[in-house]
């Protein structure tokens, strides 16, 4: 959902998203993200879920972890600049709650699109 997100906000950026399992290399995004996406006129196409490799630690200038459990193991890989994505939220809390188990979709759209337009707007600074 963020990938999608970011690209519809920040065309002009490189955007990628990969997750540090490879539970679901090659699918769509999950049906739930794709409902909201569409309901919101953000195009998810070309997504596919994929697993992080170690040449995208050189190759992105920023590397976001969705939750802790996911920076550690960013980390673990040798990722040297990770960080939290809502480190970059009003909010204070750290771990996007993962819709997969709660199916709260809209309130994780929300966290997304606050928090990528907190980033995009210290890009500007």
């Amino acid at each position: 959902m963020a990938e999608a997100v970011m690209r519809d906000m920040a065309p002009h950026l490189t955007i990628s998203s990969a997750g540090t399992a490879g539970y679901h290399e090659g699918s769509l995004p999950h049906h739930g993200t794709r409902k909201i996406l569409d309901k919101y006129g953000i195009s998810y196409d070309g997504q596919r879920a994929r697993k992080v490799r170690k040449d995208d630690f050189l190759n992105y200038s920023r590397i976001f972890a969705m939750d802790r459990e996911n920076e550690r193991d960013l980390i673990e890989m040798g990722c040297k600049h990770v960080e939290l994505f809502l480190t970059h939220h009003h909010s204070g809390i750290l771990d996007v709650p993962d819709p997969y188990y709660t199916g709260n979709f809209e309130e994780v759209y929300e966290l997304v699109k606050e928090t990528c337009d907190s980033i995009l707007k210290s890009l500007n600074k």
